[in-house]
This record gives C-alpha cells, sequence and structure tokens, in this order.
C-alpha cells in the first residue's frame, strides 16, 4: 500500500513540475516575442538594403551615362579640332597661336635655370681639378721629403 509520505512526495513532485512548466512557457512566450521581434528587424534590413542595392544601381548607371557623354563630347571636341587644323584657322586662333609663341620665346626663366645648371657644374669640375691638384702637389712633397731623408 502507499503510505501518506509517498504522496507528499509524489505531491510535492507535481507542484514542482506544474512550476517548472509554468515557468519554461513563460520563457517560450518571450522567446516567441523576441524571435517575432529579430524577424521584423530582419524584414527591415533586407529592405534597406534592397534600396541601396537599387540607389547603387541607380548610381552607377548615372555615372556610366556621364562618362559615355564625355567620352562623345570629347569625341567631337576632336574632331572639330582635327577639322580645324586640317583647314585654315580663324584669325582669333592664329593671333593666339602667335600670342602663346610669343610667350614661349619671352620666357627667359628657362635661360636662366639652364645657365645656373651649367655654372655649378662647372664649379664642381672646377673643383675636382684644384682637389686632383692638390693631392698631386702633396704626393710630390711627400716624395721630395722621403729623397732628402734617404
Amino acid at each position: 500500500m502507499i503510505t501518506l509520505e509517498q504522496v507528499q512526495k509524489l505531491d510535492e513532485k507535481i507542484k514542482q513540475a506544474v512550476s517548472l512548466i509554468s515557468t519554461l512557457r513563460e520563457e517560450n512566450a518571450q522567446l516567441r516575442s523576441t524571435l517575432s521581434n529579430y524577424e521584423c528587424k530582419i524584414n527591415d534590413l533586407e529592405n534597406v538594403v534592397a534600396s541601396l542595392e537599387d540607389g547603387q544601381t541607380k548610381i552607377e548607371l548615372g555615372l556610366m551615362d556621364a562618362l559615355t557623354k564625355l567620352n562623345d563630347l570629347d569625341f567631337v571636341e576632336n574632331e572639330q579640332i582635327e577639322e580645324k587644323t586640317s583647314g585654315e584657322l580663324s584669325p582669333s586662333e592664329e593671333t593666339e597661336i602667335v600670342n602663346d609663341e610669343q610667350i614661349e620665346k619671352n620666357d627667359h626663366s628657362k635661360q636662366v635655370e639652364n645657365t645656373t645648371e651649367e655654372s655649378f657644374s662647372g664649379e664642381i669640375v672646377e673643383d675636382e681639378i684644384v682637389e686632383d691638384e692638390i693631392v698631386e702637389d702633396e704626393i710630390v712633397e711627400d716624395e721630395i721629403v722621403e729623397d732628402e731623408i734617404v
């Protein structure tokens, strides 16, 4: 037969099990709520990523279009320049070319730079010659002193 103590132990274990089940149900509800929140955030982030990708695609297309227009513009300008150089120049273009040539002729800075560089290189050569002469003089003097000693 079953004793009173066994019934009390069984009652105590049932109460613990019910308490544990209750706690687990609360925790499960919290986890489901958290999961639902995370799923909403994931969906929002996926939408943001999709809109960013669309924006990036639009930017890339815009840049490609702008580059194409620039290339076309350069091509048109090059064709116009080739046409002008093959044909006669307008008076204003001739004047501009002549002015550019005169500016280059009157620009003495390049001439001054060359003169300065040449003078420096000349000084270096002169210094080397003087140093060589000094060394040769010392060698000759040393030989004379040695001859006198011997």
